[in-house]
């Protein structure tokens, strides 16, 4: 929330009233995925409806990698803007991350194509647009994939316990 972004969106399940209330009072606007069985595609797809039609920049950021920080987007946004490239990926130890940052342009592509590859179809597809961005920023590859790591995380960080 305290990155350089004009809107931050949080894509939820249907009456997920435990992140609703963990994050209430801040600003930002909950979107509702109303197929948790999806892909990841799917959950940036219903982000991408909510966003008003001429957007220029897209950020995506997944919810289980939240050492991503502020500073970090900042950094990022700020080397998307004044890069030739149109698409930026994060690089720790020559591996590609996130948060992932788009032109806007991409945005009905996004909508209709990519289907059981992801974002991962975007890079791939336009890999002449692809700029990588060196970071020694481990968060931008630790995710939490299982609930013994948001546990784990959990306790480090003293972040609420949202169930199993």
């Amino acid at each position: 929330l305290g990155a350089p972004v004009d809107t931050v969106l949080v894509v939820v399940g249907p009456g997920d009233r435990a992140i609703r209330a963990a994050l209430a009072r801040r600003p930002l606007i909950f979107v509702e995925n109303p197929d948790l069985t999806d892909d990841m595609l799917g959950s940036v797809r219903c982000a991408l409806r909510a966003l008003p039609q001429r957007v220029e920049t897209i950020l995506v950021s997944p919810a289980d990698q939240p050492s991503i920080g502020a500073d970090l987007i900042g950094r990022m946004l700020a080397a998307f803007r004044a890069g030739t490239r149109s698409i930026l990926v994060p690089v720790h130890g020559g591996r590609r991350g996130h948060p992932l940052i788009f032109a806007g342009r991409y945005r009905d592509e996004l909508m209709t194509s990519h289907d059981g590859v992801g974002l991962r179809g975007l890079l791939r597809t336009h890999a002449a647009e692809v700029g990588e961005w060196p970071t020694d920023d481990t968060a931008v590859l630790e995710d939490l994939d299982t609930p013994a790591d948001y546990r784990e995380a959990a306790r480090q960080t003293e972040a609420p316990d949202f169930g199993p």
